[in-house]
């Protein structure tokens, strides 16, 4: 374990009787001073030895009003306490991954680790999960179905990947982002979805609407509307101007998009706020953003579905694993993919080398070491074949012939 790590963790959180009051203080607004002493088991002294450390810190707040003539003492996480409390959390997870990854180390999983056959020194270390989800590859083959029937347009990109598109546009497919300059008698609903209203203005141009949405950003759809029928304010994490995210607003008469805690610093107090989130963002940043804002407004209810799809999270969990592992790391999607973004942040949070290339060519010569681990991962809209022929000008530029079995 890198000292440094242990260095970071917040001094004041890292004693057992205050991670035990701020773990407490995290699950709910606010909590009454004697309910959280009998659910800690502390004196009256001992609590208040560590909320007022905690207070003086700016992590914790105390209220106190008299409530049937007794008085009443209630302790609540600051914005501030929120967010601390937050990082002291990841710092904890990242160390209790690295013992379960150098534990891994010790006895590599072969199937995803191939060394370099001439120069052994260099290892070639390729995410468990990575490349086109199910939906992807769905939303392409209709593509290539329709396009083989008749004339087709999508409107916009299919995907966010210059290969892919490529390919489309070889079939004959025409690309468009205007329903009105369309001139083919179909058209096709990318696979991040559309509004309702956009699905009306394909079809107010006299065009056969073709749906490749994936079913996962149809669920999301579903839970946004669910949560403006209940009465919520809907507050969508994601980038503003996405596809997918307009997709999912378009419809609202109301609705937030937030990205940060600035973001969030923004909104106007409601009593009531639903949250959802792009499929395509990390989860473990949506879930601090959602504590966030529930510590921004106290004192309204917060209710959260997580729309982040399963391909995301299992790319986001492996990518962490291979950086961690890795010396030098290869992150392969297309330029406007905002999940392949989010794993070359990911990515960088765990290894000082990480490089976004589309094709293999992007490959630079001096990004390879002559030693160490080099790690691959790639966003859901890349095709296997492009994660193979970045692999191989790897093993090109390294001076080694590919390997005659592939490697998964």
């Amino acid at each position: 374990m890198n000292a440094e790590t242990f260095q970071r963790l917040d001094k004041v959180i890292h004693e057992k009787g205050r991670m035990a009051v701020m773990s407490t203080l995290a699950a709910a607004p606010e909590v009454a001073f004697t309910e959280l002493r009998d659910a800690l088991g502390m004196t009256d002294g001992n609590l208040t030895t560590h909320i007022r450390k905690l207070k003086n810190s700016g992590y914790v707040s105390v209220a106190k009003s008299v409530q049937d003539n007794r008085p009443h003492t209630t302790c609540a996480l600051t914005a501030a306490g929120r967010k601390a409390f937050g990082e002291y959390v990841a710092l904890l997870a990242g160390i209790v991954k690295e013992a379960r990854w150098s534990e891994k180390k010790t006895q590599p999983n072969e199937s995803f680790i191939q060394p370099l056959p001439y120069k052994a020194e260099l290892t070639l270390l390729r995410a468990e999960h990575l490349g086109m989800c199910f939906g992807v590859r769905d939303a392409i083959t209709m593509a290539r179905h329709e396009v083989a029937a008749q004339p087709l347009t999508i409107l916009g990109e299919l995907v966010h990947n210059d290969t892919v598109l490529d390919d489309l546009g070889q079939r004959g497919v025409q690309f468009e982002n205007d329903p009105k300059r369309v001139v083919t008698s179909a058209a096709m609903i990318t696979a991040h979805g559309a509004s309702d209203k956009a699905r009306a203005r394909v079809r107010a141009a006299g065009l056969r609407v073709a749906d490749a949405t994936c079913p996962l950003v149809h669920f999301a759809h579903e839970q946004v509307r669910k949560l403006a029928a209940a009465g919520f304010h809907v507050v969508v994490i994601g980038r503003k101007g996405h596809v997918e995210v307009r997709g999912l607003t378009e419809d609202l008469d109301e609705c937030n998009v937030v990205l940060n805690e600035k973001d969030i610093d923004a909104l106007k107090a409601r009593p009531h706020f639903g949250v959802a989130a792009q499929t395509t963002q990390p989860i473990s940043r949506v879930r601090e953003l959602v504590d966030y804002l529930q510590a921004r407004f106290p004192k309204s209810e917060v209710r959260f579905v997580d729309t982040v799809c399963q391909p995301t999270k299992q790319r986001q969990e492996s990518a962490e694993e291979v950086a961690f592992q890795s010396d030098v790391v290869l992150v392969v999607g297309g330029a406007n993919s905002n999940n392949t973004a989010e794993l070359v942040r990911t990515c960088g949070k765990y290894c000082d080398s990480v490089h976004h290339v589309q094709k293999p060519d992007d490959v630079r010569t001096e990004w390879i070491p002559e030693t160490g681990t080099l790690g691959i991962t790639a966003g859901t809209s890349t095709p296997d074949e492009t994660i193979d022929a970045v692999e191989a000008r790897v093993r090109e530029i390294n001076g080694a012939r590919r390997p005659a079995h592939r490697t998964a």
